[in-house]
């Protein structure tokens, strides 16, 4: 085998380990990333279940609920079983629904890559009982997803199932 031949040979042998090496590389990082993303994420949900914030992600073209927090449920008073699938106007004072629905659909035809909006409204708890919330909304033209993040000074403990 000629000198040329044998260093072609070696170089296309370097090129495939370190094609391998930074593919195992990038492996390594994306799983490191991946479990960095998981742990904030856990730290978040600890801090609003702690700090009783709701949270609650809907996809903004149906208005169905997505993800509901334990905060959430604590808020309005229906688990996560119970509010996924239901459209959030669900979860709105029955005044304020098409107020909240023209309001969602004029963010969401405005030509920016993020919108939010912080309003103040009446809600509707599982059992009934009216009470004020505090919502800030954020939504993202990008996912077509509505994320909010809700609280009340009012006693939660009042809006629970069979109070």
């Amino acid at each position: 085998m000629s000198s040329r031949l044998r260093t072609s040979v070696v170089i296309q042998w370097v090129m495939v380990a370190s094609c391998v090496i930074g593919v195992a590389l990038y492996a390594w990082t994306h799983t490191e990333r991946m479990r960095e993303l998981r742990h904030e994420k856990k730290i978040l949900t600890e801090a609003f279940e702690q700090a009783n914030l709701g949270l609650i992600t809907a996809d903004a073209d149906t208005m169905l609920i997505e993800t509901w927090s334990v905060g959430a449920a604590s808020i309005w008073g229906y688990t996560e079983a119970e509010a996924v699938g239901l459209s959030i106007h669900h979860m709105m004072g029955e005044q304020s629904r098409g107020a909240h629905k023209s309001q969602v659909k004029d963010r969401m035809s405005q030509p920016s890559s993020y919108a939010h909006y912080i309003f103040c409204d009446q809600a509707q708890a599982a059992n009934g009982r009216r009470f004020e919330v505090h919502l800030l909304v954020m939504f993202s033209p990008r996912t077509s997803k509505l994320i909010a993040v809700a609280w009340t000074d009012e006693d939660v403990e009042q809006k629970t199932l069979g109070s």
